[in-house]
């Protein structure tokens, strides 16, 4: 979204926190990323060798490996390339292993990146940040807490439609939002996500 907006900040930040998520995962492992490739069994029919790997799922490895590629992209103002790996990472975690308040978690990772750009002034990134949670507020359809969430997007739009309200957002006002969304995805989870190792 942010190299959608090309802010340029904002999608830096978001790739260096994918990145702190990512470092580490070898000792707290994802569901989501393999731990180690998938080795096709000899004599499988789909492997032509019968030893090939596959690559329709994605190692947490070859997520780190585009994520550090991605931010190198982003130094270098290549924002397409850097798309092109960011996508790579969403298509290779297959969608039925995704939580359905997947869209929280991203709501709740972008407030808490846009709290962090209010006291620094930083309205471009704030305004990106407001608009990926007010999206994925608007976009989650559940379990739970549906109502709830497309009343945050709407009063997030809200904000983000008067244009001087950006320039006077008070963080408490953010930290509202993030404390709300953190506890319809359950503050334990949200913790065990952003918890230091």
């Amino acid at each position: 979204m942010a190299i959608e907006l090309r802010d340029p900040v904002a999608a830096a930040n978001d790739v260096g926190q994918a990145l702190a998520f990512a470092r580490r995962l070898p000792d707290r492992p994802s569901k989501l990323l393999l731990s180690e490739p998938h080795i096709i069994e000899p004599g499988n029919p789909s492997s032509a060798s019968g030893t090939a790997v596959s690559h329709a799922r994605m190692t947490a490895f070859d997520a780190q490996v585009k994520l550090v590629s991605a931010q190198a992209e982003l130094d270098g103002n290549n924002l397409q390339a850097a798309d092109t790996d960011l996508h790579a990472v969403q298509t290779g975690v297959p969608s039925q292993l995704i939580a359905g308040d997947l869209a929280l978690l991203r709501a709740a990772a972008s407030l808490e990146m846009a709290r962090n750009a209010v006291p620094e002034g930083r309205i471009p990134e704030l305004r990106t940040q407001l608009l990926t949670a007010q999206l994925a507020l608007s976009g989650y359809a559940g379990p739970g807490h549906i109502a709830e969430s497309k009343a945050m997007a709407t009063a997030i739009g809200q904000t983000l439609g008067q244009g001087s309200a950006l320039d006077t957002i008070r963080p408490y006002q953010v930290s509202l939002w993030l404390g709300k969304v953190v506890a319809w995805s359950g503050t334990d989870r949200w913790s065990a996500v952003v918890a230091r190792p």
